[in-house]
C-alpha cells in the first residue's frame, strides 16, 4: 500500500463491513428461485489446505424438494485468467429435507467474483461468490518482537494515518473487535496496555 495515503486507506476501509459477524455468510441460491434447493456460502477463516492464496468457502446445501438430489457437484466454473478453484467431491445423494456441507477452496485473484454452476440429476443452479475485501486477507500470528522486526524492514511504506469520528455506540476500546469482525486478521499481542 505504498503511497496509499490516508484517503486511500479510508476508501479501502469503506469496503469493509464493520457490522458483520466473524465469518461472513451469504445466500447464493434461494429456495424459491432454486426449485426447492437453497445454497448458502460461508467464508471460513483459517488456512486453506490448498495453500495461502486460497480461501475456504463452505457451501451449505438444503434440499427442500420431495425427491433425492443425486450426483450433486460443481458442473462448471467461469474462471478469470489467474483464478483457481478446488471443487468438492461429488455428493452421491441429498435426501429430501436434508442439509449437507461441502467445501470449495478458491483463489479469487483479487476481488474477482467466481461464477459457477451447481448440478444434480435433473437440477441446475447458477451461483456467484463475490468475496468481501476483508475475507481475502490471511491472518498471520506474530509476536510483538516479530512484528516490530517486520515493520522496521518496510521503511514506512505500510504506515498510514487518518482520523475518524466514533459514534457513541462505538468506543475506542471496541475498535479492535470491529476490525477483527470485518477482516480476517489477527491482533499482535502487546505489552502496551493502551493498545490491548
Amino acid at each position: 500500500m505504498a503511497g496509499a495515503g490516508a484517503g486511500g486507506m479510508m476508501s479501502m476501509l469503506g469496503d469493509l463491513d464493520f457490522g458483520g459477524a466473524q465469518a461472513v455468510s451469504e445466500t447464493l441460491i434461494k429456495r424459491e428461485s432454486g426449485g426447492g434447493v437453497q445454497v448458502e456460502a460461508c467464508y471460513l477463516r483459517g488456512a486453506s489446505i490448498k495453500g495461502p492464496r486460497f480461501v475456504q468457502v463452505r457451501l451449505t446445501i438444503t434440499n427442500a424438494t420431495s425427491h433425492d438430489l443425486t450426483d450433486f457437484k460443481v458442473a462448471s466454473t467461469s474462471l478469470s485468467a489467474a483464478q483457481d478453484v478446488a471443487e468438492f467431491a461429488v455428493v452421491p445423494t441429498i435426501a429430501p429435507g436434508a442439509t449437507i456441507t461441502a467445501d470449495l477452496h478458491v483463489d479469487f485473484d483479487g476481488r474477482c467474483p467466481l461464477r459457477f454452476e451447481l448440478a444434480a440429476n435433473e437440477w441446475r443452479g447458477k451461483a456467484k461468490l463475490n468475496p468481501p475485501a476483508g475475507e481475502l486477507l490471511q491472518a498471520v500470528v506474530k509476536t510483538e518482537a516479530e512484528f516490530d522486526a517486520l515493520v522496521s524492514r518496510l521503511g514506512g511504506m505500510q504506515e498510514n494515518s487518518g482520523s475518524a469520528t466514533l459514534s457513541e455506540a462505538v468506543s475506542s476500546i471496541g475498535v479492535p473487535s470491529l476490525v477483527l469482525a470485518a477482516a480476517n486478521v489477527s491482533q499482535v499481542s502487546t505489552t502496551d496496555c493502551a493498545l490491548q
